[in-house]
């Protein structure tokens, strides 16, 4: 899995065999991630399948229970959590997710990584 430039304005080349789950903003010093919610759960279940577990969640659901982690999702109104955000020359429906919330809440790193 992989996250892409948002913009255009950067050189990228994709890694092989990867699939894109969403954006990052090159160069912004707001640390946000832009996730595609249906591609990102349907890798999220593929995961846990190849573990012999089930992942049994909807969209919505999955929307209603990362609302629910203060401070991970930017939230758009009272209750909608996905944005418009033109992400690689097309407007397209992201969460807003905060990198420092989810290395503080889960202990994962989402910078890069080099293989």
């Amino acid at each position: 899995m992989y996250l892409a430039p948002r913009t255009q304005e950067e050189e990228y080349q994709p890694p092989f065999n990867a699939d894109q789950i969403g954006y990052y903003d090159p160069g912004a010093e707001q640390k946000v991630i832009y996730l595609r919610t249906e591609t990102s759960l349907a890798r999220a279940k593929e995961f846990w399948r190849g573990l012999d577990e089930n992942l049994d969640i909807m969209p919505d659901a999955l929307r209603r229970q990362l609302r629910q982690v203060e401070g991970l999702l930017a939230q758009v109104g009272e209750r909608q959590v996905e944005a418009s955000k033109l992400c690689a020359g097309v407007r397209q429906r992201v969460l807003i997710v905060d990198v420092r919330k989810v290395e503080q809440t889960y202990g994962v790193s989402l910078t890069r990584s080099e293989k």
